[in-house]
């Protein structure tokens, strides 16, 4: 059974969460972990969906009010990359676009660059998220896919 200390030891590297996963539509919790039937609540959705932790099996769960909850993560640690690969991929866009500022003197052809390499970093991002944990992005309307889906706009 996944206690706090456990939680927190395995969050460590990611933490704080609401700087690591801003796309979250809600707020991240702080230790301790307020308990909904044996699931740690990690995350409180602004009128949206929660986050919760299954301590026995460390599954993350989106629970939305009126709606059937949904896989997150198959696990903790699952739960963790994804936020790594994710930040990681984030901080690409944001400096390949800090390096192609947009400027009025920029020709169609660096645009359409800029594009394409933006795209090909989102869906880098949906590869590696399918590779830590295929459950996660098994619907395109996951929270994940929708994630790296919308990293290939740009940040």
């Amino acid at each position: 059974m996944l206690t706090d200390d456990d939680i927190i030891t395995a969050l460590a590297d990611v933490l704080p969460l609401d700087e690591s996963l801003e796309a979250y539509p809600g707020t991240w919790q702080e230790p301790p972990y307020a308990d909904r039937d044996g699931r740690a609540l990690l995350g409180l959705g602004d009128r949206s969906w929660d986050v919760l932790l299954d301590r026995e099996t460390g599954r993350l769960e989106g629970v939305p009010d009126d709606a059937d909850a949904f896989v997150l993560n198959s696990s903790l640690e699952r739960f963790v990359r994804c936020v790594q690969v994710a930040v990681a991929a984030h901080e690409e866009v944001g400096r390949y676009e800090a390096e192609t500022v947009e400027d009025d003197d920029l020709d169609e052809e660096v645009d359409d660059e800029a594009v394409d390499e933006i795209e090909e970093i989102g869906r880098r991002l949906a590869k590696q998220l399918a590779e830590i944990d295929p459950e996660a992005v098994a619907d395109e309307n996951a929270f994940w896919s929708v994630l790296a889906e919308e990293l290939s706009y740009g940040s």
